[in-house]
């Protein structure tokens, strides 16, 4: 835990949250305004690579410059891909049903330091797409949403359900922004993003990149660094609007 931007909160920030769901930890920042907390960011330090990793913490200091507060919650108790490394077992060990009462725990958190709960929005790299996508269809009111690389499709690659029934039943303006690798379905021009454009959302595709650039990318290749601001430039953006 530490003090780090002094940027002042807006009125708005002071009313909205973000919760922020990380790659294959499936841990999740929350953010909230500086006026509730008065510190700007909260760390719970993971072991495993792909965890809360230093740029994952650059990323939340970016975000928290804007003026909110950062907590990092492991929803996985501790547990990594070095202690389950088949990556199917792994992910299978973790259901929306188990995942949902670290949700809720979150939420209430939030609704505990005066934070209205409808006022809560989403960010959700790689997998954390899927949380985000998923809990929104399973009745968590997200105020808006913001997915880099998202891995939509755990939905039905693990768990066996319709992708699109998903995201059909997402009610909240929702960006996603699809790496050059990532499927078509969740590009401009699919079904899946129609459906998100007629709620405020949209794809905003980074064709010369590859999946998890934004929090697992090569920073010192300038295309990945440039792409990488951009990406967490655009989801700031569409937040405060949303």
């Amino acid at each position: 835990m530490y003090r780090g931007s002094k940027a002042k909160p807006s009125d708005r920030q002071q009313r909205v949250a973000i919760l922020i769901f990380n790659l294959i930890l499936i841990s999740f920042l929350n953010l909230l305004s500086s006026h509730a907390l008065n510190l700007t960011n909260f760390y719970i330090f993971s072991l495993h690579s792909w965890g809360i990793t230093n740029r994952v913490r650059a990323i939340a200091d970016t975000i928290a410059s804007e003026g909110y507060n950062v907590l990092v919650v492991d929803c996985y108790y501790g547990d990594t891909l070095d202690k389950t490394p088949d990556l199917v077992e792994f992910l299978s060990k973790y259901s929306y049903d188990k995942i949902s009462k670290e949700i809720g725990a979150a939420i209430d958190f939030l609704v505990s330091k005066s934070v209205d709960k409808e006022s809560i929005a989403a960010l959700g790299f790689c997998w954390g797409g899927w949380a985000v996508a998923k809990s929104a269809s399973e009745g968590v009111s997200w105020k808006c949403a913001v997915s880099p690389h998202p891995s939509a499709k755990v939905e039905s690659f693990i768990w066996k359900n319709d992708e699109a029934a998903m995201f059909e039943k997402c009610p909240m303006p929702f960006l996603l922004m699809p790496a050059g690798d990532d499927p078509d379905n969740i590009k401009p021009g699919s079904p899946v993003v129609d459906m998100l454009e007629e709620k405020g959302g949209k794809s905003v595709p980074f064709p010369r990149m590859v999946h998890g650039w934004t929090s697992r990318g090569d920073l010192s290749k300038d295309e990945v660094k440039e792409d990488a601001e951009k990406a967490l430039q655009l989801a700031t953006d569409f937040i405060k609007v949303n």
